[in-house]
């Protein structure tokens, strides 16, 4: 039996109705595509494949799929016949998109005969079937043009007879840049199928499958803010040993939801529509894929699943990303340094714990939970070391309860040195050491011989010393910070820390004069200034003067002193020579662009003749200059 002429006639069930003049075997994967949506809008595919399918029609136009997409489409054919395909694309952000497809046709039932001494003799019934593997690559090269490539790999069964054959597929697309007007949204893509020719040979016959050029144009037209979109679509097909065939179709979208699809396929009406709810697609087709007289009108059903995030999608993600990075770039240096101080605060309480320095151990857990207060770690070890101080007193307690006293008196103690001890441990949890001092002194003088409580008032004590001591540093940094008014905040706050303790009351004090003078300064400085620039210069001088006596080494103050002493007197004194001269030479300089010599030689000047109005100006002048000029760079 010859098996290619069995095979031929089962490719007349999936391919387009053949021309007259044609010949050769052609691959029905080709003729009749893989998804719904082509197939309700005739056939048109090549510029704007936006399906699972799309490197069928064109690898290069994979990148017009935004989204990573599986899915599977069925067509019904005849006579038993079966026609499906299975298809996922996988787009990335710069590594290119990637294609993997199945495709399967296959009939079975077919009536074999054997020629036995001139008689058919019928020997039984084969199935067949044609499968085909491709894997795409396309890659955007420049200016909204890509490249791709699709390799095939084919596989025919009949009966007792296979074959496999490889092809590898060519392909261009172009999209037009988001300019606007008419030439936006305008797709353009080229696909050379077969440009390896696959060779399959199934029993005694040996066939190439024909080479395919296909060109297609698409245009989207846009309306009320891209929520309902139109497309129109033309695809030219020259086959290797047929005529030119046009396909023409048409797709409505409405808010990338609903869909209405039409088109004609070398003169055959098709049509179709699709449905999305979230990530999943429905879509049907129907057309004529044959001889009308043959077989009958053909449907297709897909389903296409979208995966994850769509490319515009990610890359806005990315931008966010990259925006908030910029954002928290300042502040990663802070939570860093935060995390540190957190993580040394855990190891460092947990030492204190397993050293039995309980009181340590409660500071420094409270101290890490003020900085975060859900840090599982520190609020377990800080239960713990709440349950050892309890057992600690609490072992006390029974001390007391077996020492030879007065049964009720020793039951006030114990509740009154509780209440002490209790009060004492929220004070400390609240940072006020001077209140937990107080509480436990009260105790410990019901309980002299408590030393749990003694330890605690002396290292309370210790901490107070450092907690004043860090509020010092900490108002010295604001003052530097000129933030007076916090900084005298921070500094009543450890004056009220300090109300039983000399030594650091005095401490205390002497900063808080030390601001006290600052604040004066700041205040006459401030007003020499503002009477300085609304020209009360004598007012000025004498503000400024005050400021002077406060801080003699400042020297902007004392330039600006001098500044407003020299414009109250109101006149130009007289230069003697040598001042006349670097004044010239001053002029000259600065008259050659050469600013911050000519301010260096004025400022020499002044140090000879402080009052110098003239010079005053000339100094007042150059330095705005200067200023100007760092200003542009």
């Amino acid at each position: 039996m010859h098996v290619s002429a069995v095979l031929l006639v089962l490719l007349c069930l999936t391919t387009a109705r053949a021309e007259q003049g044609s010949g050769g075997l052609e691959s029905p994967f080709d003729a009749i595509g893989v998804s719904a949506r082509d197939f309700g809008m005739g056939g048109t595919a090549v510029a704007m494949p936006k399906d699972m399918g799309a490197f069928m029609w064109n690898s290069a136009g994979m990148v017009v799929v935004e989204h990573q997409c599986v899915g599977f489409s069925k067509t019904t054919l005849f006579e038993g016949s079966q026609y499906h395909f299975l298809g996922y694309i996988f787009p990335t952000l710069s590594a290119g998109t990637f294609g993997l497809g199945v495709s399967h046709l296959g009939t079975d039932g077919i009536r074999h005969f054997e020629d036995i001494n001139g008689v058919p003799v019928e020997m039984g019934a084969y199935n067949y079937w044609w499968g085909k593997l491709s894997l795409a690559y396309a890659h955007s090269l420049f200016g909204g043009l890509s490249a791709g490539l699709n390799f095939d790999a084919h596989r025919q069964e009949l009966g007792p007879y296979n074959t496999n054959g490889f092809g590898l597929d060519a392909g261009l697309h172009y999209k037009t840049p988001a300019r606007g007007g008419v030439l936006q949204d305008l797709y353009f893509g080229f696909n050379y199928k077969n440009a390896l020719q696959p060779r399959l040979k199934l029993g005694t016959g040996t066939e190439n499958l024909p080479s395919l050029f296909r060109f297609g144009a698409a245009k989207v037209f846009s309306f009320n803010q891209r929520s309902v979109q139109w497309a129109l679509l033309w695809d030219y097909e020259k086959h290797e040993h047929k005529s030119a065939v046009q396909h023409i179709g048409t797709e409505f979208n409405w808010r990338g939801l609903a869909f209405i699809r039409s088109g004609f396929n070398n003169g055959d009406l098709t049509f179709g529509g699709g449905l999305r709810i979230k990530g999943i697609q429905i879509d049907y087709g129907s057309g004529q894929l044959g001889n009308p007289d043959i077989m009958p009108r053909s449907h297709r059903f897909s389903l296409s699943l979208f995966l994850g995030k769509s490319l515009p999608e990610k890359r806005r993600q990315i931008l966010a990303a990259q925006e908030q990075e910029i954002r928290q770039q300042v502040m990663e240096r802070q939570e860093s340094e935060k995390r540190k101080r957190i993580q040394e605060g855990i190891e460092t309480g947990k030492q204190y714990y397993t050293n039995g320095d309980y009181f340590n151990a409660r500071l420094t857990f409270t101290r890490v939970l003020s900085e975060d207060p859900n840090n599982a770690e520190a609020q377990k070890y800080l239960g713990l070391t709440k349950d050892k101080e309890d057992e600690q007193q609490q072992a006390r307690e029974a001390e007391l309860r077996q020492q030879s006293i007065e049964e009720d008196q020793r039951k006030r103690n114990e509740v009154f040195i509780r209440e002490q001890y209790d009060e004492g441990l929220r004070a400390l949890d609240e940072g006020d050491f001077q209140k937990a001092i107080e509480k436990w002194e009260q105790a410990l003088a019901r309980d002299p011989e408590n030393t749990q409580i003694r330890s605690y008032i002396d290292k309370a004590r210790e901490e107070l010393d450092k907690e004043i001591n860090r509020l010092i540093f900490q108002a010295k940094s604001l003052i530097r910070q000129e933030n007076l008014a916090e900084a005298r905040r921070v500094l009543d706050r450890a004056k009220s820390q300090t109300e039983n303790n000399e030594a650091l009351r005095n401490k205390v004090m002497v900063e808080i004069r030390r601001l006290d003078n600052t604040v004066n300064y700041m205040n006459n400085y401030q007003l020499g200034r503002e009477n300085y620039e609304k020209g009360n210069f004598k007012a000025a001088a004498d503000y400024l003067e005050k400021a002077l006596q406060l801080q003699p080494n400042d020297s902007e103050v004392r330039e600006l002193y001098q500044s407003a002493r020299a414009r109250s007197i109101g006149k130009k004194k007289e230069m003697n020579s040598e001042v006349r001269a670097q004044y010239a030479e001053g002029l000259r300089i600065y008259s050659k662009g050469r600013y911050q010599e000519a301010l260096e030689i004025w400022e020499k000047a002044l140090a000879m003749d402080p009052e110098n109005i003239k010079i005053i100006e000339a100094i007042e002048i150059v330095k705005r200059r200067l200023k100007e000029i760092e200003q542009q760079q």
